[in-house]
């Protein structure tokens, strides 16, 4: 049987050839610019500073969550606390408990200074004008809202520069309200919890160095580092 040799052709492209469709403008930065760029973050004082992590203003949104009674919403006061004594402007939707004797003793407890805005209701729309103004917003509860989960992942985008807290129930099964894309889409998905009697707040997920730690609300202090 005859055997005939077959001669492999290549073709070397130069970078013109390999891509016609250069575009004329450039819609991003190269690697060597993204380097040179310096990006401000900053720590908060305290245990609780230290549970967040090292944060930064852009795009970041806790998902806060837990079982009824675990203790959300004196968490996310004390989280209100540490933030506006930072100097953080902040707004505060209390539509679970609205402007009763509940959120006058939570506002009480942690002794909150007018950098704090509180109110009773609000709609999407409202908090959206609000986060034009406010360097936090805190929502309680965004089911409250009535509004869609990617709702939350909007309000990331629109607003990169103002920081969101926003508390999620859980459902029966012990789930997420809003579904998967809440914590997928928060910067840090925080866990209440009520264990043996402790109020204890658990970062599930976190893009700031913390993920796993735990922090004991009734304690005031870090009880567990990963």
């Amino acid at each position: 049987v005859q055997k005939t040799a077959i001669k492999k052709q290549t073709q070397q492209f130069t970078p013109a050839q390999k891509n016609n469709n250069t575009p004329t403008t450039k819609n991003g930065v190269s690697g060597t610019e993204l380097l040179n760029m310096t990006f401000n973050t900053f720590w908060l004082n305290g245990e609780l500073g230290r549970f967040l992590g090292e944060l930064d203003r852009n795009m970041t949104a806790f998902a806060l969550t837990g079982d009824s009674g675990a203790g959300k919403s004196y968490f996310s006061f004390e989280l209100a606390k540490l933030f506006t004594d930072n100097g953080f402007s902040s707004k505060y939707f209390a539509l679970e408990e609205g402007l009763g004797k509940l959120t006058q003793n939570k506002v009480r407890y942690y002794n909150l200074n007018d950098n704090l805005t509180i109110t009773g209701k609000g709609t999407l729309r409202e908090v959206r004008q609000d986060a034009k103004n406010y360097d936090l917003i805190i929502i309680d509860s965004f089911q409250k809202l009535n509004a869609k989960a990617e709702e939350f992942e909007r309000l990331r985008q629109d607003f990169p520069k103002t920081i969101f807290i926003i508390i999620f129930q859980k459902t029966t099964a012990g789930t997420m309200r809003g579904g998967s894309s809440i914590k997928f889409n928060s910067s840090a998905t925080i866990d209440v919890q009520l264990k043996d009697e402790e109020r204890i707040a658990v970062m599930e997920k976190g893009r700031y160095g913390t993920i796993g730690w735990v922090y004991s609300i009734d304690e005031g202090m870090i009880v567990k580092k990963n």
